[in-house]
């Protein structure tokens, strides 16, 4: 055999093994993403520091609640309560539900297990007290676990006016 048929046989069975390792159909690495879930069950605070649509300068809100998120499908399923305090007294209480995934940024995971990250999403306001409903309202969820050097964030939530987070803690976990 020549030199030449021997290199051309070597050539198309190194051509015809890259084809087949490089196939898709016979990819070994899956495709999968992470579905998270979060809690607010200590009851999230925040300020609101300017008036706006939902509130005046100075009001502030409790936020409780829980859900789960995907990011790749950019999906979202959450509800609680809140109470929206004006001068100290209740102004509207009643039940939020998330409608909208807006986008996720991702700190990653602590030994513990725990997800630190910024979810935001819009919500939905069912106010109770009032007998009214709010749609629209942009909510973010912060949790601080593995947040990066010089990135500014503050464990908690906001909720449209109220831009400021002043207490609670956020859970946030990649679900198994």
């Amino acid at each position: 055999m020549s030199k030449l048929k021997v290199l051309m046989t070597f050539v198309v069975a190194v051509g015809a093994l890259a084809l087949i390792v490089g196939s898709p159909a016979l990819a070994a690495t899956p495709t999968t993403h992470t579905v998270y879930s979060f809690d607010l069950t200590s009851g999230d605070t925040a300020t609101a520091p300017v008036a706006g649509m939902m509130a005046a300068a100075g009001d502030s809100i409790r936020v409780k609640g829980s859900g789960t998120f995907d990011p790749i499908a950019r999906t979202v399923k959450a509800s609680g309560k809140f109470v929206h305090y004006a001068d100290g007294i209740v102004h509207c209480q009643g039940t939020w539900k998330a409608t909208d995934f807006t986008s996720f940024v991702d700190f990653g995971v602590n030994n513990d297990g725990q997800e630190g990250g910024v979810l935001s999403l819009v919500v939905s306001h069912y106010c109770t007290t009032m007998g009214m409903t709010m749609t629209g309202i942009p909510m973010t969820v912060t949790s601080t676990v593995k947040v990066p050097a010089g990135y500014v964030a503050v464990a908690g939530i906001t909720v449209g006016d109220f831009t400021l987070p002043t207490g609670g803690s956020v859970v946030m976990q990649p679900q198994q």
